[in-house]
């Protein structure tokens, strides 16, 4: 019986599609060009945005080795890196997010504005949001 259920539970997760919350275009009711809109906009900061986390957390990574050794140029050197590069993403993240305001209603602008705060306040939920913590 607990076997039965197990796989009864199983197979209910694994065919639903989980969001932590709504996706962006139904949160703010979204028509379907501005769906679009958002589509395209999204994809090219995601790969972007992607590339740059990527070499983010590779100078994120050596500056834990540099800390390691103690080797105080190096700590200098990529602390000074880290720091542009989270910048460089914090940068993105807001050119994004200007863009997305900018093909909204007046009304969904609202709406986007408070899924901006909750996304700022998301504890461990949101891993970019942690870059832009100092």
């Amino acid at each position: 019986m607990y076997y039965r259920i197990l796989v009864l539970l199983v197979a209910i997760l694994s065919s639903a599609t989980c969001y932590a919350d709504a996706p962006l275009p139904a949160r703010l009711g979204l028509d379907s060009e501005q769906s679009r809109q958002l589509n395209v906009i999204e994809a090219v900061y995601r790969r972007d945005f992607a590339a740059l986390r990527q070499t983010f957390n590779r100078e994120s990574r050596a500056l834990r080795r540099a800390r390691l050794s103690n080797d105080a140029a190096e700590i200098q050197r990529l602390s000074d890196l880290t720091e542009g590069l989270r910048e460089q993403l914090k940068a993105m993240r807001m050119a994004q997010d200007q863009r997305i305001a900018a093909l909204l209603r007046p009304e969904q602008q609202a709406k986007f504005v408070a899924y901006v705060e909750e996304r700022q306040q998301m504890l461990g939920a949101s891993r970019d949001e942690r870059l832009f913590e100092r």
